[in-house]
């Protein structure tokens, strides 16, 4: 059967993640905030990083309308207690449709596991108030798996036609003639 949903959500979240580096296992994640109203004052992001990860020192980053936060900028929405991400944003000077999150995280336990692939997992939340009042909320979740290929077995072949090593040349078309 056909299933349709009339969910309409007004504050929407997208968490992902781009990409990986899996001799090192540094994972890179971006979150970008969006919303179908102008109805609120604030808008709350946290982001809790899981026991198997760690965050990157110096990883975060903050864009508005596709430019960096500066230092001090940055300092004044966002906060890391650990595990706890916390990105927070006065619509009066950050409107939450114009934000991209991005930072990196180190995967703990990718050198550890033998002939398994480990999942990690991130999962980030928003709360959009209208003063005190928590009027919309949303959450997305990425996943990147680091496949094990330290027992990965791997072949290399090339084809020689000629046992002296040159090109074969066909003797059942005589050449042309000109």
């Amino acid at each position: 059967p056909l299933n349709i949903d009339t969910n309409f959500q007004v504050v929407y979240l997208d968490k992902e993640t781009l990409s990986y580096d899996s001799s090192t296992g540094v994972i890179d994640w971006a979150v970008k905030p969006s919303t179908r109203t102008d109805n609120y004052t604030s808008g709350v992001i946290t982001d809790d990083i899981p026991s198997d990860q760690k965050l990157v020192d110096g990883s975060v980053t903050v864009k508005h309308k596709g430019t960096a936060l500066s230092d001090a900028e940055l300092a004044a929405v966002f906060t890391y207690a650990e595990p706890r991400l916390t990105f927070t944003f006065d619509k009066a000077k950050y409107a939450l449709n114009d934000i991209e999150i991005s930072f990196q995280t180190q995967a703990l336990n990718f050198r550890n596991e033998n002939m398994a692939s480990h999942v990690y997992e991130n999962e980030a939340r928003i709360d959009v108030y209208q003063g005190a009042a928590l009027k919309f909320q949303a959450d997305d979740t990425a996943q990147r798996a680091f496949e094990n290929k330290f027992l990965a077995k791997t072949s290399d072949y090339s084809v020689t036609d000629d046992p002296n090593g040159g090109p074969t040349r066909s003797r059942a078309f005589p050449p042309e003639r000109r």
